[in-house]
């Protein structure tokens, strides 16, 4: 049995009674990492596989990198994993040299929840890329198009 109280996962596990003996109890207190944990540990990671910051170019397949970090986390919903990858992306950004480019800090840090945002549409369905539009001649004949 597993229960959930304030920031601790408490598992608690029974033994019956065999042969007359005392059941035991053992209770297990598993602490949840914080945010600020999980957004150094995953920030770490980020670092590691784009040495470089993240920059316009990459940060789509970083924010994908990270998305897919944070999904493995099970205590956290779907808006708390969206806010996490933010801020770790924003601790990168924040945290990197990008030399020159670093004037486009502020402009990657804006762009973060909207790439987010279509990521999720797009695995979702909710939004779909090169979607063939239908020719009036389709239309007519679905079996022949």
């Amino acid at each position: 049995m597993s229960l959930l109280r304030d920031n601790n996962i408490i598992q608690t596990s029974l033994s019956r009674f065999i042969n007359g003996k005392k059941k035991i109890i053992i209770i297990i207190i598993m602490s949840k990492k914080t945010h600020v944990e999980l957004v150094t540990e995953f920030g770490s990671k980020a670092v590691k596989r784009f040495p470089t910051g993240f920059q316009l170019d990459n940060i789509m397949d970083a924010t994908m990198e990270v998305m897919r970090d944070v999904s493995t986390i099970y205590y956290l919903h779907g808006k708390e994993k969206k806010q996490l990858v933010i801020d770790i992306l924003i601790h990168v950004v924040n945290n990197t040299d990008a030399g020159a480019l670093e004037s486009l800090d502020p402009i990657i840090i804006k762009m973060v929840p909207k790439i987010i945002d279509t990521i999720i549409k797009v695995e979702s369905g909710k939004m779909t890329i090169n979607k063939k539009p239908l020719s009036k001649l389709s239309a007519c004949f679905p079996c022949c198009c």
